[in-house]
This record gives C-alpha cells, sequence and structure tokens, in this order.
C-alpha cells in the first residue's frame, strides 16, 4: 500500500516536471491543467490510502492480546451526551493484569476532565464508580478516579513519572515534623499517582491512559472535619497574586479543590484570609523574619524543595500556576506539585521542545525574579537552598534515578499498545521523535546547565 502511495506521486512529480518544459500557449493550458488534476488526484489517493492502511492496521489490533500485561477497565454505554460539565451513566468492568476482576457489572458516572485539553481529540475524564475499590496497592479503596490521556506526551511518563519523583523527594524531608510524617504516608507526598490502563468502551479499544488519582482532598489524606482548618487550593492563573506579590481573591487565582468546611460560599474568608496571612508576610518581608514570621504560615522545606524540582525538570508551566497549596490547620501551608506533563523539554502542546539550556525564564534567577517565595529563598535561604539541591542531586534527582523512575512508570506498556493508541488518535504530537531516550539527553543538559548555575551561588 505504502509502495502505491509513493509511486502515485512520483507520477505527478513527473507530470509537475513537464509541465515546466517549454510549450505553446494551447499546450501550456492542456498541460497545466492536467498537472493540477493529477496532483490533486494524487494527494486524494495518498490521503484515502494512508487512512485505509491506518484503519486496517488498528483493525489488526486486538486489545485481548494485552490484557494480561495492562490492566483494562472495560466501559459500556451511551456517549453521546458526556461533556466537563454532564457525566453520563455507563456499566463498568475493572480487570487486573492477572485477569481477577476488581468489579463486576457495576456502573460509574464518566464526564470529561481539564482545562485547554478539552480542545484535543482525546479527552481526559473524571470518573465515579457505585464502590469503593483500590485500584493500586497502597491508595485505599476510593470511589474518584481519573482516566489521563496524556495527549501531548506520547511517553505517558511524564506526568505520573515526574509525580513519583516528587513523591521521592517528600520522602526525604525531615520526619519530625507532624505534618511532613503524614505527607510520607501518601501514595506520592500529595501529588497524584496512576498507572498505565488499556480503556475499551462499547467493545472497541478506545486508547491508551494512565490510571491516576483524582486532585482532591484523599490524595492529601483530608476529610470533612467540619471545622475551618483544613483546605487544598491550585493556582490556576498567571497573576500577581500566585506569583505572592498581590493579596489573592480567589476568584480565578486559586481554585479550591478542598475546604473542609461545609459553606453555603464559593469564596470561604477563613480560608482567603488565611492564604493572605502567607502572601502579605511575603510580600512585607526584609528577608530577617522568614523563620520568626513567615515560617508560621509557609513550610519553607516544601518550598525549597518545590523550587529546586520544577527548575530542574523544567516545569515552566509550574512556576506561576499548577502548584498547589495545602494546610491542615488553617495557618501554615506546604507547597506540592500538579500537571506534571510539561517536563523534560516538552513544550505546553506537545509539538516542539524546550531548549535544557533556556534563559528567558528557566534559570533559577529569572523564576526568583517571577515568584516572591522563589526570591526569599534565593536571597535570604541561599545556604539551605544550595545544600538541599546536591542532596537531591546526588539522591532522587540524579540523572539515574530520573531516568530509571519514568522507566518503570511505563515499562510494561508494550510498543504494539503504544502504535495502536497512536493510530487511532492520529493527531497525537511528535510520536517518532518525544522519546524516553530523548529525555534522557534533555535531562542530563538540563542537570549540567542547573549544577553551574548553583556553584555561581557558592
Amino acid at each position: 500500500m505504502k509502495k502505491r502511495i509513493i509511486s502515485i506521486m512520483l507520477i505527478a512529480f513527473m507530470l509537475f516536471n513537464a509541465s515546466l518544459m517549454p510549450v505553446s500557449a494551447e499546450e501550456s493550458k492542456i498541460t497545466h491543467s492536467t498537472v493540477k488534476s493529477a496532483i490533486q488526484y494524487a494527494l486524494d489517493v495518498a490521503t484515502l490510502s494512508e487512512k485505509y492502511l491506518n484503519n486496517m492496521l488498528l483493525a489488526q489490533f486486538d486489545y485481548m492480546d494485552y490484557s494480561h500485561i495492562l490492566p483494562t477497565l472495560y466501559l459500556t454505554g451511551d456517549m453521546s451526551e458526556i461533556s466537563k460539565e454532564n457525566s453520563v451513566i455507563l456499566a463498568y468492568r475493572f480487570e487486573k493484569t492477572d485477569g481477577s476482576v476488581y468489579v463486576v457489572n457495576g456502573n460509574c458516572e464518566l464526564k470529561w476532565q481539564g482545562a485547554s485539553s478539552l480542545s484535543y481529540p482525546k479527552k481526559n475524564f473524571n470518573i465515579k464508580f457505585d464502590n469503593k475499590f483500590e485500584a493500586k496497592e497502597g491508595w485505599g479503596k476510593q470511589k474518584k478516579y481519573c482516566l489521563k490521556a496524556n495527549f501531548i506526551d506520547c511517553t505517558h511518563a511524564r506526568n505520573v513519572g515526574s509525580a513519583r519523583l516528587w513523591g521521592q523527594i517528600v520522602n526525604t524531608r525531615d520526619e519530625t515534623d507532624p505534618i511532613t510524617k503524614k505527607l510520607q504516608s501518601l501514595p506520592n507526598g500529595g501529588a497524584v499517582d496512576g498507572f498505565p490502563v488499556m480503556l475499551v468502551i462499547n467493545g472497541e479499544f478506545y486508547g491508551l491512559y494512565t490510571f491516576n488519582i483524582q486532585k482532591d482532598k484523599w490524595m492529601f489524606d483530608m476529610e470533612d472535619t467540619k471545622q475551618k482548618n483544613q483546605a487544598i487550593l491550585c493556582a490556576d492563573a498567571w497573576s500577581e497574586s500566585n506569583f505572592f506579590k498581590a493579596p489573592a481573591t480567589l476568584n480565578g487565582d486559586f481554585d479550591i479543590e478542598h475546604n473542609s468546611y461545609e459553606e453555603v460560599s464559593d469564596n470561604p474568608e477563613w480560608i482567603r484570609q488565611s492564604l493572605n496571612n502567607l502572601i502579605n508576610s511575603c510580600i512585607e518581608s526584609d528577608g530577617s523574619d522568614l523563620d520568626s514570621k513567615i515560617g508560621k504560615y509557609l513550610d519553607w522545606n516544601s518550598a525549597i524543595d518545590y523550587y529546586i524540582f520544577t527548575t530542574l525538570i523544567g516545569a515552566f508551566d509550574c512556576f506561576g500556576k499548577n502548584y498547589m497549596l495545602s494546610t491542615y490547620d488553617s495557618e501554615k501551608w506546604f507547597f506540592s506539585a500538579y500537571d506534571l506533563d510539561t517536563t523534560f523539554g516538552l513544550n505546553w502542546n506537545g509539538e516542539s521542545f524546550v531548549e535544557p539550556t533556556r534563559t528567558d525564564s528557566g534559570t533559577i534567577f529569572k523564576y526568583a525574579e517571577r515568584h516572591r517565595v522563589m526570591e526569599l529563598i534565593l536571597k535570604h535561604k541561599t545556604d539551605e537552598f544550595i545544600k538541599r539541591y546536591w542532596e537531591l542531586r546526588e539522591g532522587v534527582l540524579s540523572e539515574s534515578n530520573v531516568s530509571l523512575t519514568l522507566v518503570e512508570t511505563v515499562g510494561d506498556i508494550p510498543q504494539e499498545v503504544y502504535e495502536a493508541d497512536y493510530r487511532l488518535w492520529n493527531t497525537i504530537p511528535n510520536t517518532k521523535e518525544n522519546t524516553l531516550e530523548r529525555i534522557d539527553a534533555w535531562y542530563s543538559e538540563r542537570a549540567e546547565f542547573m549544577d553551574e548555575q548553583i556553584k555561581s551561588l557558592e
């Protein structure tokens, strides 16, 4: 089939070359008309033939051949009315790779999830099951999960793999702090976790996904306490508030993901006041009160780790948004990482790559110019910052551990499943160039670049 496409294109090319030869006006009219039709025909045939070949290869893919390798989620029902606001009710069956069944003949609610990702043909989903079950050991029994399409990252490694790195970082902190100990008991220290899964809808392969922890209170081991003490926020904009340079309003700058106290208001005063205690203390600080005053409102260890982590892995989309803040006592806030698919050199839409030596906004110095917390760390907690940087570079964020963590995240995905996913969703970007090998090369150069920046501070 591919040879036929090439042959047709060659004929069109030969006709085009012939049309350039000197001829009479009448002959030229006939020739150009003929060539135009021939080229258009060749393009049409090539497009249809490629589509036919793609569909033929996809039809030969049998997901059952790989169900013993990857968990498989089967959904059955009408998907026509689904949207971000409207959920559909489907029957489901979730099978482990050993063939045992988690739940049989259950129902679930499914709806789209995300913001900018809603424009992509392959959608993310929030899913709520009618029965609690433990999808992965250590998660506990839950009802709500998320199915991530990872449309811009064909490796499916960045989002979950980076979250696992964050969890490893949290686990290296001092265990004497009670909140830190609580975070260390969670799957990834307050970040998501997930594993590859095949999604089958109404008997047809729907794609390769990751089955993730949802951005919810159980990710932070929080409950509805009926007290004004626990909250989870997610930075949702590139605003002065998100850079801690102006008080927050909670109207578009931060989203409230969890509020332990049930209020009618969508904009609780206690959360806004608590967050602004932190932000205002940072704005007003001259650097002499970082522990005595700001330390009451901010866990510096989490902030330093976030600064190092996001800068090193190139999580540029997380500098002013996407980071999460959590409090367990309505006073002190902890930084946590979220939405980590645009990392390790991948641009926001997956169609291009960012240089590892990016200097316009990708350095520790540029980050400090933008975010007030990072500025205070760089100027007034320099020694702590440098010490922690080298600890992480020699351990969790070493080239070898980063590579191993990402490989283990997707290690069970057969190449045939990847290729079936690419054929089904054939606008997935950079399926040839975006590889784990490229990530390794990018991070190696990035780490060297960052090491030099840290050395300049010593």
